[in-house]
């Protein structure tokens, strides 16, 4: 079963990206104007500017809350129509942005752990690993090439100093789609976003 969903996962994952690129959020990178908007600021300035920006989520980890995701969760669950708004929720100290989806039949939770610095990212990532009860490590294709872990009702994944987890354990059996567990799930909306993160 886990082949077959991968196959299904990483082909609607290639058109998913296609997609992700345009709806990101703006304002918090340096791209684009930025450099010529800059050209009169003071070194006070370009320094609280930056400050600001590390106060806030990224666009790579607000994604996971995004109308692309959105779409991906319809179409993971075989739901009818696109589920509602999620909340969300940044804890500026920890920088972990979390992401909650009520669904008619439970819900599921996608946070990314948002470090600024890659190496600080990879700490969180092995500390995470370490301490995340019957984690199992993630072999060859369905690592996607990333650093990743797997439990019975979560998986994890490690791109560009930026960990993210999706945890299915609070959707009810009855919200699972016909042959797929909470794991097989979880690991589908993780590619979701993962060939986002990638576009």
């Amino acid at each position: 079963m886990r082949a077959v969903m991968l196959t299904a996962a990483l082909a609607a994952t290639t058109v998913l990206a296609a997609g992700c690129g345009g709806a990101q959020p703006t304002g918090h990178g340096h791209g684009g104007h930025a450099g010529h908007d800059m050209a009169g600021m003071s070194a006070q300035q370009m320094a609280d500017m930056d400050m600001g920006a590390a106060s806030r989520p990224s666009d790579a980890a607000t994604m996971v809350c995004g109308q692309e995701i959105r779409g991906a969760v319809r179409r993971t669950l075989h739901l009818r129509e696109l589920p509602a708004a999620p909340t969300s929720t940044w804890r500026r100290t920890a920088r972990s942005y979390t992401c909650r989806y009520r669904l008619a039949d439970g819900a599921l939770e996608m946070s990314v752990q948002d470090a600024v610095e890659p190496a600080a990212g990879r700490a969180y990532f092995r500390h995470l690993r370490a301490s995340t009860p019957g984690a199992m490590r993630l072999h060859g294709l369905e690592s996607l090439g990333l650093p990743g872990f797997e439990t019975s009702d979560s998986v994890a994944f490690l791109k560009d100093g930026k960990t993210l987890q999706v945890r299915t354990g609070d959707l009810a059996g009855s919200a699972l789609p016909r042959g797929f567990d909470r794991q097989e799930v979880a690991y589908s909306l993780a590619s979701a976003v993962v060939a986002c993160w990638a576009e």
